[in-house]
């Protein structure tokens, strides 16, 4: 594993955590994207990128589809490729990576910064993190249409046999009711009956939340809290 001193040129007083974190996500994201295209014969080459390398790989990280884009911010599916190893908040922060050596280079220049390769290793300067982070989003063809960013995203759960019974009693004709009953029955449709797995969107988990907000009284009610408790507690609750 190879070390790169990062410094990036931000003049600011106080230290936006929004900032670090997008462009800290942004940064990743790219490096696993370039993971994928860079030879893995030279991940950890110690060298600066070549003017052609740069310009296919830039190419190649636009040609990436939104599904494929996703993978590569889901640390879940997708393995880190550096970590940070020390941090320190001056003026300019400074920090510490490890990780592929070129695969950190050109998530560098993407980022806007400059890559100089010393005695001591690898050494980075970086722009603003404004400037850092519309950088990275431009070198992946993201835009006002087609963003990436923190979020609920997508989950999928197992019920178990109660739960599974719950949501199976609900009536199929309560879909042409609308409203909460509509929901049930398009989950009872949607769930795998071999496995009982469940995959809720994030709008699921929207309507899911916001009916846990405002309950409603009735039988069919009862029933979404036996089908749900166990995986959305109410505050104060804990997943058993």
């Amino acid at each position: 594993m190879q070390t790169v001193e990062m410094i990036i040129a931000d003049k600011s007083t106080s230290l936006n955590p929004s900032d670090l974190a997008e462009f800290l996500y942004l940064f990743t994201g790219t490096g696993r994207a370039l993971k994928h295209l860079v030879p893995p014969s030279d991940h950890n080459a110690l060298r600066e990128a070549t003017e052609r390398e740069l310009i296919n790989y830039k190419r190649e990280l636009r040609r990436f589809s939104p599904d494929q884009l996703n993978v590569f911010f889901d640390s879940q599916s997708s393995p880190e490729f550096v970590h940070i190893t020390s941090i320190r908040r001056n003026s300019p922060l400074e920090f510490t990576l490890g990780g592929c050596a070129l695969l950190i280079t050109l998530g560098v220049i993407f980022s806007g910064g400059k890559i100089s390769l010393t005695r001591q290793g690898l050494k980075a300067e970086l722009p603003s993190l404004g400037k850092g982070i519309q950088s990275l989003r431009d070198a992946l063809g993201l835009n006002n249409n087609l963003k990436a960013g923190f979020g609920v995203r997508e989950t999928v759960i197992k019920l178990n046999d109660s739960e599974f019974d719950a949501l199976c009693k609900q009536d199929d004709e309560s879909k042409n009711r609308g409203g909460f009953q509509h929901f049930l029955v398009g989950l009872k449709v949607r769930i795998n009956k071999q496995t009982r797995e469940l995959r809720l969107s994030p709008s699921d988990l929207e309507r899911i939340y916001r009916y846990k907000a405002n309950p409603k009284r009735g039988g069919w009610q009862s029933r979404c809290k036996k089908i749900f408790g166990r995986h959305f507690p109410e505050d104060g609750e804990h997943l058993l």
